[in-house]
């Protein structure tokens, strides 16, 4: 019996290579699964460790080796990051987009290495990360029908145009944004057209939601006749590339009562008992002029058309698409649609608009969509914020990356509504400083806080009407400024380390103080560096605090004692010390953002 489990475990060792395994590699990251892609930005900086171990006492070294789908590659040593784990790391930045694939080799070092055994190394199993261009952005959304609407002599509203819109792009560019999202540019429906606020009650100027698309034979693949031409799109999308601006416009997967595909696809829609199409409904709102599409009759072909809608916009130079409710929608038709879109062009970027529970945006994520919306607006406690800053720049932010945005034109918090100018500034520098891409919704500059009945959006929403502003004017609160210089921040490479972000402790309830770290390789100085940025949530009150720098694997930051800084939002010169005690007054100031280097 004893020689039978003798062999037995030596078959086993044998099939599995073990024999040669004195040094044991484990825990790789970053890795999610099998299924699940790790996702980073064009040089985003991040780290790669493992647990490495051995059988005996005798010293080992490990190196990281990356390649490209191209053939290019490197490697890189792996430092001792944490003895009591045995964990060896090293921070990585990919510049070149595309896929690349990693694998860990561990060996004893020359002085240990065993002659005539086959120990002297061990590779761990290959894993691989997806690169995206510009996951790290900043968005700037407005609506063109309204950009120099104005009223004619008789009183009616005169639509903007594409013309209007490339006319403010050196305004958006001055801002430093990268993005600007536009919403559906289709052609509108009449049929159940929705008035002023969500009204039934539609009168004959009212422009209507632009999310009810199809009208007079036109849908997904027209423009709305009011904006422009097909040749005006593609002028403003040429200006503002040379601006380094990209334009994202919607894919709304919905149709008003009056689109042809009523008529030569009803199977892509939901049908009552009595014959009625099902309109949209998002408790309490109704939305009686939008019929959603449904996958449940004819997948392939809805599938097949949804795809070929994608690839006419990219073809007209549209390489970013802001997906409209996609929560509402199956998630294999979504897995199925990126990954053809994926293998077709994989340049092409997906913003879910998904503000929705946690395990659904994962979820998104997993099947290929680049960014997503979240519950960032309805987060306002030091708690709440300090918790889902963490959960996203963790594990999670390898797959499921948020895009902080303060409102939408479907969100207006009760915070803003009632904070005005300081807690639009404060949610502002959360959104910019928290997340590695945010976003602005145009007249969030104007303070606007008319909030509706419901406290879940603006009153005289611009999705229903024309809302001509005074553009010239559009810093007399001092916010676009504040965007910026918020964007001119965001350039700094802090920015490339998405997940070395800390919040750090302070006493105050109300005063959220986080520092993004970067290690010395990565700059000038060569000294390791930290971005903080500490934000008065309070915005009636001034608060006080002292705070100290602190974070695992940057232990240089505990000899800082005294350094001579300055506020990147004031350029006004400041000292920091842990003993330092610093004063946020929303009436004044609502947020210190400084640089401190490592000594």
């Amino acid at each position: 019996m004893a020689n039978q489990s003798t062999s037995k475990v030596d078959k086993f060792i044998t099939k599995n290579n073990l024999w040669s395994k004195k040094i044991i590699i484990r825990s790789v990251h970053p890795y999610i699964n099998d299924y699940v892609k790790v996702k980073v930005s064009a040089n985003e900086i991040f780290e790669v460790s493992a647990s490495i171990f051995q059988e005996g006492r005798e010293p080992i070294c490990s190196t990281v080796i990356f390649e490209n789908e191209s053939g290019y590659g490197f490697t890189k040593n792996l430092e001792l990051l944490n003895s009591g784990r045995a964990r060896y790391g090293c921070f990585v930045s990919l510049d070149l987009v595309g896929k690349w694939s990693f694998y860990i080799k561990a060996e004893y070092t020359n002085a240990y290495k065993v002659v005539n055994e086959n120990v002297n190394a061990v590779y761990s199993d290959t894993y691989f990360i997806y690169v995206n261009a510009q996951l790290s952005s900043e968005w700037y959304q407005l609506f063109p029908r309204s950009i120099g609407a104005h009223k004619n002599k008789i009183g009616h509203w005169q639509s903007g145009t594409f013309s209007d819109v490339e006319k403010l792009l050196p305004r958006i560019k001055n801002m430093g944004f990268s993005v600007l999202y536009l919403g559906p540019i289709n052609p509108i429906g009449v049929t159940q057209r929705k008035g002023k606020n969500n009204s039934l009650a539609a009168f004959e100027n009212d422009p209507g939601s632009p999310w009810a698309i199809g009208y007079n034979g036109k849908g997904h693949y027209d423009i709305n006749a009011d904006l422009g031409s097909l040749q005006d799109f593609k002028s403003l999308i040429r200006s503002a590339r040379n601006l380094n601006i990209e334009i994202s416009i919607d894919l709304a997967l919905q149709c008003s009562p009056d689109h042809p595909w009523l008529k030569t696809h009803p199977e892509w829609f939901n049908i009552r008992q009595d014959g009625t199409i099902a309109y949209a409904e998002n408790p309490p709102k109704k939305y009686q002029d939008i019929y959603p599409l449904s996958f449940k009759n004819a997948p392939d072909s809805l599938c097949s058309e949804i795809i070929n809608i994608i690839k006419y916009w990219h073809k007209q130079g549209i390489n970013f698409f802001r997906v409209d409710n996609p929560h509402t929608k199956p998630l294999w038709a979504w897995e199925y649609i990126l990954k053809k879109i994926n293998q077709w062009n994989p340049n092409i970027l997906f913003l879910a608009e998904a503000f929705t529970k946690y395990p659904i945006m994962k979820a998104h994520a997993e099947v290929g969509f680049h960014l997503s919306h979240c519950y960032f607006p309805w987060k306002n406690t030091k708690e709440e914020l300090s918790n889902y800053i963490a959960q996203i720049t963790g594990k999670d932010g390898f797959s499921l990356k948020p895009t902080f945005w303060p409102t939408t034109p479907d969100i207006m918090t009760s915070y803003l509504a009632k904070g005005g100018l300081p807690a639009h500034k404060i949610r502002a520098i959360l959104a910019a400083m928290g997340s590695l891409s945010w976003g602005i919704y145009g007249g969030y500059e104007f303070v606007e806080t008319d909030i509706n009945k419901l406290g879940t959006e603006l009153e005289n929403n611009e999705k229903y009407e024309y809302k001509a502003r005074d553009w010239q004017n559009a810093d007399k609160h001092g916010l676009q400024t504040l965007f910026q210089k918020l964007n001119s921040i965001r350039h700094l490479d802090y920015f490339r380390a998405l997940h070395s972000v800390v919040v750090l402790s302070t006493k105050s309830k109300d005063i959220l103080v986080f520092a993004r770290f970067i290690k010395g390789e990565f700059t000038n100085s060569k000294k390791a560096k930290c971005l903080i940025t500490a934000v008065n949530l309070n915005y009636k009150k001034a608060n006080s605090f002292q705070f100290k720098i602190s974070k695992k694997g940057f232990d240089d930051f505990k000899n800082v004692k005294l350094q001579e800084t300055s506020d990147l939002l004031t350029d006004e010169k400041l000292i920091y010390s842990p003993k330092t005690k610093f004063v946020l007054d929303p009436k004044k100031q609502v947020a210190l953002i400084f640089e401190i280097e490592a000594v």
